[in-house]
């Protein structure tokens, strides 16, 4: 990029490559550099996404980012021929608590009125849903037939590329050490290379962005924890029709991914990050 760039995104992850594409899409012609010390596009926490996109949301703001996410990504491949990967697979919710259930309901009526299609599921009905779920002990559930979920790192990778289209810039390899700030704003950033002005910085390092942003006074409310996830080989009988599913009552979910499960858990007492060591 010859000229100094309107904006310098920081990070390379899914987060990194939805700005930059949001942005070339909301001012054609802006000036956007991504930069990212990693090799290529989502290789570091993207990788260990989820990817899960689901409407059951206890505010009406969350409700409409995730309905706003849904529209682009369903028909993100035929308007930039780029496939993020996208799975319109709908998500169980499974109670196994009277008071879980309780709450469930209570999201259900909340988004309902907003078009929200949800369904009461009984155990026999989940069993259909997920062939492998022991409804034993369930106290009941709730799907969401339009719920989805991506590969983020390929989505990630989709969103660079359509980014990209719009002429935003990728530069790899390269250590960010600070973000310049003068007269109260930003006004480009450190590399291990050298400096790189730019008129305005965003920062979507993920676990690393406190880092940035600690020496400027601002502390981000955010705490790296390690969680769980189990891969598994391909299974010749997943469902096609396979939903997410989410047991919030033990923290876990389990999804599709590339013909087999992805199992995730949250512990209890999770082990928090240092990032800095």
């Amino acid at each position: 990029m010859a000229a100094k760039p309107d904006v310098i995104v920081v990070g390379g992850g899914i987060w990194g490559a939805s700005t930059a594409l949001h942005l070339v899409r909301s001012a054609p012609g802006l000036r956007v550099l991504v930069v990212d010390r990693g090799p290529a596009v989502a290789g570091e926490t993207t990788g260990q996404a989820a990817g899960q996109i689901g409407q059951l949301r206890a505010s009406q703001l969350m409700l409409r980012a995730v309905g706003s996410t849904l529209d682009l990504l369903d028909s993100f491949r035929e308007r930039t021929g780029h496939d993020p990967g996208f799975v319109r697979s709908g998500s169980l919710h499974v109670a196994f608590t009277a008071e879980r259930l309780a709450a469930l309901r209570a999201m259900a009526e909340r988004v309902r009125p907003l078009g929200v299609a949800v369904e009461e599921v009984d155990g026999d009905q989940a069993r259909r849903l997920v062939p492998l779920l022991d409804p034993a002990g369930m106290a009941g559930g709730v799907f969401l037939p339009g719920d989805a979920y991506v590969d983020a790192p390929k989505c990630a990778r989709a969103y660079a590329a359509a980014a990209a289209d719009g002429g935003a810039e990728f530069r790899f390899g390269t250590q960010v050490t600070a973000v310049r700030v003068a007269g109260g704003r930003a006004v480009g950033i450190d590399t291990a290379g050298g400096p790189l002005d730019a008129g305005a910085v965003v920062v979507t390092g993920g676990p690393w962005t406190a880092l940035l942003f600690a020496p400027l006074g601002f502390a981000v409310p955010v705490v790296p924890i390690r969680l769980q996830q189990m891969r598994t080989k391909p299974d010749p009988n997943l469902p096609a029709h396979h939903p997410v599913v989410r047991i919030p009552d033990a923290s876990c979910y389990l999804r599709p991914e590339q013909g087999g499960y992805l199992y995730g858990y949250i512990d209890p007492d999770p082990l928090a990050i240092d990032v800095a060591g």
